[in-house]
């Protein structure tokens, strides 16, 4: 196994081996751009996801679109039953009975 040094890495990362503070700032802005760009890319596919769950498009995933979606996926388990009451509720941050977005994002996590 090879072991890299931070240099090593640099040198592969920005092409020097040292930075000055502006060339920091400049390589840093671009790793974090890059993060950003994938963090939105990441949150785009959850929406479309969570789309697909959302069949009446109200904002909201009710146990009957959660079942009928993962049923779809071929999700069932070998019984054919599916506890999607249970599946809400162990994401359901606000206890209303449906996942909106940001409870569906933490479901996929």
């Amino acid at each position: 196994m090879k072991v890299t040094s931070c240099v090593d890495e640099l040198q592969c990362l920005a092409g020097k081996t040292n930075l000055s503070f502006p060339e920091f700032l400049e390589f840093y802005d671009t790793i974090t751009k890059q993060e950003k760009e994938d963090e939105n890319e990441s949150e785009n596919d959850l929406l479309k996801a969570f789309e697909v769950f959302d069949r009446n498009r109200d904002g909201f995933i009710c146990d009957e679109e959660l079942e009928e979606a993962l049923s779809r996926l071929g999700l069932r388990d070998e019984t054919g039953h599916m506890d999607v009451k249970g599946m809400i509720k162990a994401f359901d941050v606000n206890c209303d009975g449906f996942l909106d977005f940001q409870e569906f994002k933490k479901m996929m996590a």
